[in-house]
């Protein structure tokens, strides 16, 4: 539209006059028209290089009211239209509802969700879509086609439940269970696809007159063995069953909480045992039936390539569940051809629309639902409540399971508070320039100690009020002008000590650090298969813990002591010697490994031992190590905990042994393997006794609350953290330049003291108690310095991954159903619970679904057709379809479902409509009568939101076109009404090409001929309505008025057009922005003002320029047999006597659409001949071919003006 602006005389004058020469034009929302300097691109928006073009034109001019138009349009696509076509990225991704990405994870998900390729769908779905209607499929069995082909299938088998074993009769005995499961898809074709099979399938499509049971009506063989394989279900006494369970198949529950963390290949093989002794199907066939059943209610157990290790009921299920059901609404079927890996990937889809967000959030909520029963927070009776209270509950409990593992990933992820952090937000009260703060600017005031070594040190007030020095008052600026006391005169009166604020919020971090370190064990515990957490929570916990060895040696030279030493310490002349070797408490304390324990459970009279690794939060069986600990009575040895000797004090040293571990997992964090084995020390740390009141948890989840299991995750981390209080405080103390330079002064002091008082430190290590020390002494009196090394505290990090990782899957769900549990709730059904699982993918886009409302329904269809774009199927089928068949949208109220009227594609065949098959493009099923057509539907659902303007815009220039129209075709009837091909046009279309015919249609091209230079814009009420179908609407009496005053302008007769802006925009990009065949409309509603016609039938509107003039051509040859609406043939029953015999006699003359297409035909003779001679061949043919019948099929012009 701008590109056409920039092309007219009006615009090229104004860019003449400002002297621009630009390649781009950019329209703004609020009406500024600027044009864009070279090198401009559409992703330098905001700051481009630009010149105002400052449009000052007349206020209703052409050329202002296009602007106005392209700036109303600029609002609603992103704030600006630019010429070229061109547009930036986020002005397209928020035009088609995409959320903007902030963040490198944002887009990368935008980019996953963009590129995901496209899935492959199943050729019969999941087996259910004619019990359950489908988007590929509106129409499901009714009862009665139910009963006629249980009919045939006793005709065909002498027995019920007996026609699966009869068409499987191929299947080798010899071929095992796990091999049918592997490739029941594969036999359950080759099953249907056998020339039996055919024949039999053609006996049920006979049985139910449905589309193919005709002669010369030929049926896809998909479809055709889509109704055998229904037919096999409704022979299945189970699926009959499970078609009217809630949450259950062939009464067995899946989501028991007896299957809760069961492997679903597991589940599923009980399920076939289920059916074998329950319903008496064949070994041979369980397997299959199964697959038959869990592929419309429980896809996910039929997964390819799914790992043996994932568990009903876990986070990995969860997000199993969550990828499966994205792929059944995407095509229903394709989950079980995709890999547990392409499952992962679809799970792990961040939602990038708001629709998709609200599709996710339903998808979760139902995910919700079953994780609750599996872990008996709800129970099955709880589904039907009417106030929906198993649905909050779910939520509630799902919710506060998630939000605690990720609250705890949070904690650990987060920095401790730091003293300067603390002392910073203090200052700021007293001294508000943050930026002078932590400015090096202070100094000490002359003659202070920091001159001893001649280091003038410049330091913050940031740093200075951290030691607490500020408030001495003994730093200042250089040459201060202005003292900073002086600056801050409150700098003094209202400045605390930092000290105490930090400890305050460092003890209230370490709370919440320890109290996620706590959900990390538990959570590792409870991860444990079942008969492990079960040993845990009921046995006695002796805990252990693994160092390696410290054993000293008395290395000390044997020469004679110095005489100054004895004389100053005569201890030193009767220091022992320990020639064996030896070791103290205070080693063996440090070397303890800090990032894991060995817990060692006795119960039922057996020992069991599980490492508990508290830096990667994993907890495994080691039974070789629970051996050796029995076998060398460890039990029996002395605890941590019982201790109370001198720390220092030398003993015997504690044997070491080769245990089958990694002492590196346990001293440095090393990431556990098996097989490992490490000559370490294993020592006990204390007990736990064993819970006085038994504890009865069957899955993880329960298992995480357990009491005993918070009772041993914390004497874990009380006895045994991987980093300690004092620790952490040590690292977010700090140290400022200031005290480090202090405590040098003092090291140096002392090492000047060392050296002139000699011997000093030795001195200080021999009184010093410590036999350590002692032990050492020589060392200290050779004057060596010993450093002291301290670990960095980095272990947490490590633990926040394990836990964020645990909680990722359980938060996104969690998060999603909670932003759509309005929507939930409005879904639940008070009467039967939850709605039957739709073939969508999941039971809330049942019958639910039409109780959100109508914007909760448009959100959810159009998160489905988001997610459908990643298929291509449907609408190749679709668009095929409309290109070859005669197609329409309508809506078909299905027998015995008074209250269900879904939308459908519909194709007519002779004089029939069937619905159209979406997956093969072809008709299928009963007759639709009566189906309710709509002229035109919405394509594209932002249409509704485009300004009146832009259809002002398009009409104002489509009303020229329309007189042109209409002059070309009159000038041909008054010049050459008797040529072959004028005839022909007028017998074709008003089924009359006699002199008085052509004469009626002159005379009335001659009234609008008049007429319509009269219209402009100012006669036509751009309106927008909801999906009524109309594209425009004449108010006969208001023209009449208007033209009876001399088309004059009044406040109301004078609006006598309405343009329905939704639909017609609608129509107008289907056109492929045909103006041309917006005349055509105008042409059409001109008719009804000034010849008053009426609308007895309308041509079928098709893609781009084709209609179908079947409808016209009937009612022109055949006017009574056409099928006329009764009340407009009753109308034109009591006009006809006012009417021109010849109109009366073919009452196409009178038919508003039958003129539009003449003219339009005739035009187009005109300007383009051989698309004109092509059209007219088209219906000839048919006309012809009708043999003086009706005609039947379509018949399809193209009127396009674009061609």
């Amino acid at each position: 539209m701008l590109d056409e602006i920039m092309q007219t005389g009006a615009f090229i004058e104004l860019r003449q006059g400002r002297e621009v020469n630009a390649s781009h034009i950019a329209v703004y929302a609020d009406g500024r028209v600027c044009a864009l300097l070279a090198g401009w691109t559409p992703e330098d928006s905001g700051h481009q290089p630009e010149t105002d073009l400052d449009l000052d034109v007349e206020p209703f001019s052409d050329l202002q009211s296009d602007m106005d138009a392209v700036a109303e349009l600029a609002a609603i696509t992103g704030g600006a239209v630019y010429s070229g076509g061109l547009v930036n990225v986020e002005q397209w991704l928020r035009f088609h509802d995409y959320y903007v990405p902030t963040n490198t994870a944002e887009t990368l998900s935008l980019f996953k969700f963009l590129s995901l390729a496209p899935a492959a769908s199943a050729p019969h779905g999941n087996y259910r879509e004619l019990l359950l209607p489908s988007r590929q499929q509106p129409f499901c069995l009714t009862d009665e086609n139910k009963t006629s082909i249980k009919q045939v299938t006793l005709d065909l088998v002498d027995a019920p439940h007996k026609l699966l074993k009869t068409l499987s009769r191929s299947l080798s005995p010899l071929r095992s269970a796990d091999y049918i499961r592997d490739n029941a898809d594969a036999l359950l074709q080759k099953f249907v696809s056998s020339e039996t099979a055919a024949r039999w399938s053609q006996h049920y499509l006979d049985a139910l007159g449905w589309y193919g049971a005709q002669e010369g009506e030929s049926v896809d063989e998909v479809l055709l063995q889509q109704l055998l394989l229904t037919a096999v279900l409704l022979d299945e006494p189970a699926a009959i069953e499970t078609a009217s369970a809630e949450n259950h198949m062939a009464g067995y529950d899946l989501y028991s909480p007896d299957n809760v963390e069961k492997p679903l290949a597991r589940v599923r093989i009980e399920f076939e045992y289920h059916l074998v002794a329950a319903y008496r199907v064949p070994d041979d066939l369980a397997p299959l039936v199964a697959h038959l059943l869990l592929a419309g209610n429980a896809p996910e157990f039929l997964v390819r390539e799914m790992p043996s290790s994932l568990l009903l009921g876990t986070e990995q299920w969860i997000s199993l569940r969550q990828g499966v059901s994205l792929a059944e609404l995407n095509a229903a079927g394709s989950s079980r051809l995709m890999t547990y890996s392409q499952i992962q990937d679809l799970g792990q889809l961040q939602p990038v629309t708001p629709a998709q967000e609200s599709l996710q959030g339903l998808i979760a909520s139902e995910i919700i639902i079953d994780w609750a029963l599996l872990h008996g927070v709800i129970e099955q009776k709880d589904l039907g409540d009417p106030k929906k209270q198993a649905f909050v509950t779910a939520l509630d409990a799902f919710k506060r399971n998630a939000d605690l593992l990720t609250e705890a990933a949070h904690t650990l992820a987060t920095p401790m508070p730091t003293r300067r952090e603390v002392a910073l937000k203090v200052l700021q009260h007293a001294a508000p320039d943050p930026d002078f703060l932590q400015k090096e600017v202070l100094y000490l005031k002359q003659g202070r100690g920091e001159d001893l070594f001649n280091e003038p040190l410049a330091m913050s007030m940031l740093d200075l009020h951290m030691s607490n020095d500020l408030a001495t008052r003994q730093w200042d600026v250089r040459k201060p002008q202005v003292s900073v006391y002086q600056r801050f005169p409150k700098l003094l009166t209202d400045l605390a000590s930092p000290h105490g604020l930090f400890d305050l919020e460092f003890k209230r971090a370490h709370t919440l650090h320890e109290n996620a370190v706590i959900s990390t064990l538990k959570l590792a515990m409870a991860a444990l298969p079942q008969h492990d957490r079960h040993k845990l929570q009921h046995g006695k916990i002796d805990v252990f813990t693994i160092r390696p060895s410290v054993i000293k040696h008395d290395k000390r030279p044997n020469l004679p002591v110095h005489p100054i030493l004895a004389v100053l310490h005569p201890d030193l002349q009767i220091l022992p010697r320990h020639p064996d070797p030896v070791e103290n408490q205070r080693d063996k304390d440090a070397a303890t490994g800090r990032f894991g324990v060995v817990l060692g459970v006795e119960f039922d009279n057996q020992f069991y031992c599980y490492e508990l690794f508290t830096l990667y939060g994993e907890c495994r069986s080691n039974p070789e190590l629970a051996r050796l600990i029995i076998e060398r009575d460890l039990l029996n040895m002395p605890s941590r905990q019982a201790f109370t000797g001198n720390l220092t004090t030398y003993t015997a040293p504690t044997s070491p042994f080769t245990l089958p571990l990694d002492i590196e997992s346990y001293t440095h964090g090393v990431q556990p393997e098996s097989g490992k084995r490490s000559l370490a020390v294993i020592e006990r740390l204390g007990s736990i006794p064993a819970p006085s009141v038994a504890e009865h948890y069957a899955s993880g989840y329960q298992s995480f609350y357990s009491a005993h299991f918070q009772t041993i995750a914390d004497f874990v981390v009380k006895h045994r953290p991987f980093v300690t209080g004092p620790e952490l405080r040590a690292e977010a103390w700090g140290q400022t330049r200031w005290e480090e330079a202090v405590q040098k002064s003092e090291e140096r002091l002392a090492t000047l003291v060392n050296i002139l008082v000699p011997f000093k430190a030795c001195i200080e290590d021999l009184s010093s108690g410590d036999a350590d020390r002692k032990l050492d002494a020589t060392g200290s009196c050779a004057l060596e310095i010993v450093a002291t090394l301290f670990m960095v505290v980095g272990a947490a990090a490590k633990l926040a991954g394990i836990a964020a990782k645990s909680a990722s899957a359980a938060a996104k769900v969690a998060k999603l159903a909670r932003a759509t549990s309005a929507l939930v709730i409005a879904a639940l059904n008070p009467l039967d619970g939850l709605p039957e699982l739709a073939t969508g993918g999941f039971k809330l886009l049942g019958k639910g679904v039409r109780r959100l409302g109508k914007a909760g329904r448009e959100l959810l269809d159009s998160g489905v057709d988001q997610l459908h774009r990643l298929t291509h199927h449907p609408s190749q089928a679709l668009i095929q379809a409309t290109q070859h068949l005669e197609t329409t949208q309508g809506t078909w109220k299905v027998v015995g479902h008074s209250d269900e009227i879904p939308a459908l594609w519909a194709v007519r065949n002779v004089d029939d409509w069937h619905a159209l098959n979406l997956r093969t493009g072809k008709p299928w099923g009963p007759r639709l009568t009566p189906l309710q057509r709509t002229k035109i539907a919405l394509s594209r659902a932002w249409l509704r939101w485009l300004p009146d303007s832009f259809a002002f815009a398009y009409v104002r220039k489509s009303l020229p076109i329309a007189q042109q129209k209409i002059d070309r075709a009159l000038l041909q009837l008054l010049k050459d009404s008797d040529h072959l091909e004028i005839k022909s046009v007028l017998n074709l279309v008003f089924g009359d090409a006699s002199a008085d015919a052509a004469e009626h249609v002159s005379d009335v091209l001659i009234k609008m001929k008049k007429d319509l230079p009269h219209v402009s814009t100012k006669n036509i009420h751009f309106e927008k309505i909801p999906d009524e179908g109309y594209l425009a609407e004449m108010y006969i009496d208001r023209f009449a008025k208007w033209k009876a005053g001399g088309y004059q302008a009044d406040a109301f007769n004078s609006k006598f057009l309405t343009i329905y802006t939704a639909e017609m925009s609608d129509y107008y990009q289907s056109t492929k922005f045909d103006r041309g065949r917006i005349a055509d409309g105008i042409v059409h509603e001109m008719s009804h003002g000034s010849q008053q016609t009426v609308d007895l039938m309308y041509a079928g509107l098709r893609s781009a320029g084709n209609i179908d003039v079947n409808p016209l051509m009937n009612l022109a040859a055949h006017p009574w047999k056409s099928g006329i609406q009764q009340l407009q043939l009753d109308h034109f029953h009591q006009i006809k006597t006012r009417l021109p015999q010849v109109v009366v006699k073919h009452p196409a003359l009178l038919n508003a659409d039958s003129y539009a297409v003449a003219v339009s035909l005739l035009n187009q003779r005109s300007t383009n001949p051989s698309l004109f001679l092509k059209n007219l061949y088209a219906m000839e043919r048919k006309f012809v071919g009708a043999g003086g019948e009706l005609i039947k099929g379509s018949v399809v012009v193209n009127l396009s003006t674009l061609a």
